[in-house]
């Protein structure tokens, strides 16, 4: 039966904003990657959530911000409840990108959209898988099933294979890279044969990449002549993605034999570099076959990197000598240390800025980008965290002091009426509040407090000991399977941070957030090196070529790049149909071609007769279909909304006559076993099942051209309308 499928982008279409889109199968809706900005602009949110309710799974297909960075806001503040599939890097090195986003915001302004609670949240959801690994979907996706496959860009990186039982399968192929880079295969879809649908993106439709080894020496030579000019080089980057790659280069040209760079020092900095890096080294088994056989071989960590430093603040990094290098995030120079060295050393025609990553438009990475001529004066704004002194201090303390003068009075307030509830509630059992035990002794069950109320004793369990000590009782410690313990868990780790958080409130300085315009001359030289690992034009149309989609869905590009990437294909590809929706549009990727999904009216539902066959409800019905649903239906474009769907509202009451339809497929040999089951005994012979009958034969055979079951007897009989009863109970007659 062929299923109903839908297609909104969310957004990440026609445009370089993140990938975000939502997919329906039938009644079952995934959310494909959850991508937000650099700025993290509440618009793209705004879009989102109304959304949220109806996701029943979301797919995470990289670790950046960029395809996951909206996930702690969805589960954190709008409680999203959906299950989140992803690789074990992505569950890992997500989480690392999360930690040092927030922190990078945090540490320069007031940032309140998600804490590091939600990322802990948020990330507890993600069930993780192997590459190849079959998912099978249950309750409303019985019959899907989800497979990882590598695509290449990060580690872990997802193309993500989703499949329907007796539908043509979709693959979901964003930011992919054909090539082998040093820690990272490449993504190999070109094995994959007629796909029935393939969503990918025109991000590089219009941009010629150049080649490695140029790449390669353009960054040697940038690097050898800044260091010999002692001035020192920014590398902007993100936190846990093609950073693995860039500092692994960055090593391989430091151990070099003669390199003139080993004098220097090679420095990566950021929030989480640490773990970081760490994490790269138990993950090996996820990288390229060059790497892990090299380990096999010697047993040395490719990722145990010896001329790298590490640095996780800019105090520490002031320790380090100049000249050096340093990688860190991010990318964008929007926030964190990238944004605070390029600060620092823009205005010294000795240094270096090199930029690895075409980031969003309006970020200052893309205007450097498109425009780094040198002295060239910018605007930007500058973020700082400073203490509170002089009067804005006192207004400060003053004002602690009256909120917790406010609380204190509240919690007096709100125990007082408690206590009096506690006595009235007692006094209407005991007027006396005294207990008469067995010898006629009244025992005061109430203490009195210091303010003279009495209060209730607690009931203390005695505490047993043998000759090891106090008896432990297991009923104590017992948590309600794993689930139990792991929530037991989980809300230690978020009370231990909680009280860190109000430990650091009280030791550290009342503070405020500023942003002030500050002009500056980049005089420093800044290069755009591509380091992005995303496969070029050819390779991504060479693909395609190999794969021949039955339906190809292009999303996020320039409008310019995306009708560039379908001229292309539609040359190519002459026998796929190509999509090229906008934000906000629904495309129906439908297989059938009569197939509409409609809601039926209360009215009309309660007078339907279903009539049950092989695990299915069938029913005729004379009714209405709203005439505009049908137009819309005749290109398969839905310009509704997704959630609604056309109304199946009762004709008029007189419908002309027709005649009954049964529906099934009945062999004769399935119904010679059902006259067993019920004693007539029948035969079977020349195309014909003969039963035998008191007063002639009943003949029950097929029509040579309509196929239809004719059933004829030589004389009516009890035996006839038995046989004829059981035919009809074969089929659901409407």
């Amino acid at each position: 039966m062929t299923s109903i499928i839908r297609l909104t982008p969310i957004w990440g279409t026609m445009g370089e904003s993140p990938p975000c889109y939502f997919l329906q199968i039938d009644d079952f809706r995934f959310l494909l990657d959850t991508g937000w900005d650099e700025k993290f602009d509440l618009q793209f949110i705004a879009n989102l959530t109304k959304y949220v309710d109806k996701v029943d799974a979301v797919l995470l297909s990289h670790p950046d911000t960029y395809h996951l960075g909206a996930l702690p806001y969805l589960v954190g503040k709008c409680g999203m409840k959906a299950p989140v599939y992803a690789t074990i890097p992505i569950w890992k090195m997500g989480q690392m990108f999360m930690y040092d986003s927030y922190l990078n915001h945090h540490n320069t302004e007031e940032f309140t959209l998600f804490n590091l609670d939600d990322v802990d949240e948020a990330f507890d959801k993600i069930i993780q898988l192997q590459f190849g690994q079959v998912v099978n979907l249950k309750g409303k996706g019985h019959g899907i099933s989800i497979t990882a496959l590598p695509a290449g860009h990060t580690l872990g990186g997802t193309v993500w294979k989703i499949s329907k039982t007796g539908e043509e399968d979709i693959y979901y192929a964003i930011d992919h890279n054909n090539k082998k880079e040093r820690h990272l295969n490449g993504c190999e879809m070109e094995k994959i044969q007629r796909p029935g649908i393939l969503i990918t993106n025109a991000f590089n439709a219009l941009y010629v990449q150049e080649k490695r080894r140029k790449r390669d020496d353009m960054l040697m030579n940038v690097l050898t002549q800044t260091l010999r000019m002692s001035g020192n080089v920014l590398i902007g980057t993100d936190t846990a993605g093609r950073s693995l790659e860039l500092t692994l280069m960055l090593d391989q040209m430091w151990r070099m034999k003669d390199s003139p760079l080993a004098p220097y020092s090679l420095v990566f900095l950021n929030n989480v570099a640490f773990n970081v890096l760490e994490f790269a080294k138990s993950q090996i088994e996820w990288m390229g076959e060059k790497l892990q056989k090299a380990y096999e071989t010697t047993r040395v960590n490719p990722f145990q990197l010896r001329n790298v430093q590490v640095c996780h603040t800019l105090l520490e990094l002031s320790q380090i000598p100049s000249p050096k290098v340093v990688v860190t995030s991010a990318a964008d120079l929007e926030s964190g240390f990238a944004r605070e060295l390029f600060l620092q050393w823009c205005q010294n025609s000795n240094n270096s800025v090199i930029l690895t990553n075409r980031t969003s438009p309006g970020t200052l990475a893309r205007k450097l980008i498109e425009d780094h001529s040198p002295g060239k004066c910018i605007t930007i704004d500058v973020k700082q965290k400073l203490r509170l002194e002089g009067r804005e201090l006192e207004e400060h303390h003053v004002r602690k002091k009256n909120e917790k003068e406010q609380k204190r009075k509240f919690e007096e307030d709100s125990s007082d009426s408690e206590t009096e509830f506690t006595l009235k509630k007692h006094n209407v059992m005991k007027s006396n509040g005294n207990h008469v035990n067995g010898n006629g002794f009244a025992d005061d069950i109430y203490k009195t407090a210091t303010n003279g109320v009495k209060c209730l004793y607690a009931d203390e369990r005695k505490r047993k000991f043998d000759d090891y000590g106090e008896i432990v009782r297991p009923e104590d410690f017992k948590e309600n399977g794993s689930c139990g313990n792991k929530n037991v868990k989980r809300a230690k780790q978020i009370h231990k941070r909680k009280s860190e958080c109000e430990s650091n409130e009280v030791n550290e300085p009342p503070m405020k957030y500023i942003c002030i315009k500050q002009t500056v001359a980049v005089n420093c030289m800044v290069h755009f090196i591509d380091f992005e690992g995303r496969s070029d034009v050819e390779s991504c149309v060479k693909m395609m070529q190999e794969m021949q989609p039955h339906k190809l869905v292009i999303v996020r590009g320039t409008g310019e790049a995306t009708t560039a990437l379908e001229t292309l294909c539609k040359s190519l590809l002459p026998n796929t149909k190509i999509y090229k929706p906008g934000v906000g549009e629904v495309i129906d990727l439908t297989s059938g071609n009569q197939l509409l999904q409609v809601t039926l009216a209360d009215s009309l539902m309660s007078s339907v007769k279903f009539h049950k066959l092989r695990g299915m409800e069938l029913a005729w019905l004379d009714s209405i279909v709203n005439s505009d649903i049908n137009q819309s239906k005749t290109d398969r474009k839905v310009s509704c909304s997704m959630f609604d769907s056309p109304t199946l509202e009762a004709s008029e009451p007189i419908t002309p006559p027709r005649k009954s339809l049964f529906v099934n497929r009945l062999r004769l040999s399935e119904f010679k076993q059902i006259l067993s089951k019920h004693g007539i005994d029948s035969q079977y012979k020349d195309g014909v099942l003969q039963v035998k009958c008191s007063n002639g034969v009943v003949y029950i055979q097929r029509h040579s051209e309509s196929r239809e079951l004719i059933v004829e007897s030589d004389g009516l009989s009890e035996e006839y309308y038995k046989i004829r009863t059981l035919l009809y109970e074969q089929f659901a007659i409407l």
